[in-house]
């Protein structure tokens, strides 16, 4: 059986790999796009004191002061979307963790005073 010559010339396309010219390979995407300064300790020591700059606002503010309030202060500061963009974690900022922990101290006295007060009357 004989095919046409337009159809000899036609290029099969393959829906599960697209791919029209075997030899070309797409440029590789880092999937980290993390900006990372020269200093990252510079650049700890400055997110730190912002951070310092926010929970300070909220306090003469008159406003209680929580983590997730100041990390929401911060972001606003830094003029950033997310704290991932930042390049660190939130525990790697000394105010931040201590305020982190602070809370996590007052939030587990008071799971045991609510406990006790409900179950030992």
């Amino acid at each position: 059986m004989s095919v046409p010559a337009d159809q000899r010339t036609q290029r099969y396309f393959d829906p599960i790999n697209p791919t029209q010219n075997p030899g070309f390979t797409p440029p590789q995407v880092s999937s980290s796009t993390v900006f990372r300064p020269q200093n990252s300790r510079d650049m700890l020591e400055s997110i730190d004191r912002v951070v310092g700059k926010a929970r300070y606002e909220l306090t003469a503010a008159g406003e209680n002061v929580s983590a997730w309030k100041v990390v929401q202060s911060t972001l606003l500061m830094l003029k950033v979307d997310s704290w991932d963009s930042l390049g660190f974690q939130m525990q790697q900022v000394p105010s931040l963790n201590l305020l982190m922990l602070t809370e996590a101290k007052v939030l587990s006295q008071t799971q045991c005073f609510c406990y006790c007060c409900c179950f030992w009357d």
